[in-house]
């Protein structure tokens, strides 16, 4: 067994230069919670600002998706368009919006997002919110 990473992900490098704000502000004590997808194609994490991050396993793309009550607004790289969340200038994102708690659905391709007082069920086939 090798002593490195399979696969590494870069969620919040946009955030290296804002380090003495996290932690003055305690933010860098957040654990963002991270799941596999059932077929273990895909790993999604939270972030800052309301988003959430899907990842293919295999390196091939990934997707930011802000989670609202409106259609989601997604930022897509390697899948569709090259933004991503990286893309975020971090002197604009609000840092008491954050997605610690997710979970992806065992059997059924849907992710359940924690953001602040509301859970948001999604379809990841479409990403879109499932309509109740």
């Amino acid at each position: 067994m090798e002593a490195k990473p399979v696969r590494t992900f870069r969620i919040h490098d946009h955030l290296r230069y804002k380090l003495c704000d996290l932690y003055e502000n305690d933010c860098i004590f957040d654990k963002f919670e991270c799941n596999f997808s059932s077929d273990g194609s895909r790993v999604i994490t939270g972030s800052y600002n309301n988003l959430f991050n899907i990842f293919d396993t295999d390196g091939k793309g990934s997707v930011s998706i802000e989670a609202t009550k409106t259609s989601p607004n997604q930022k897509k790289k390697g899948f569709a368009r090259s933004n991503s969340s990286n893309d975020l200038n971090p002197d604009r994102i609000d840092y008491n919006k954050k997605i610690l708690h997710l979970g992806w659905h065992p059997n059924d391709n849907l992710i359940a997002v924690a953001a602040s007082n509301r859970m948001f069920i999604y379809s990841a086939d479409n990403s879109k919110p499932v309509e109740q």
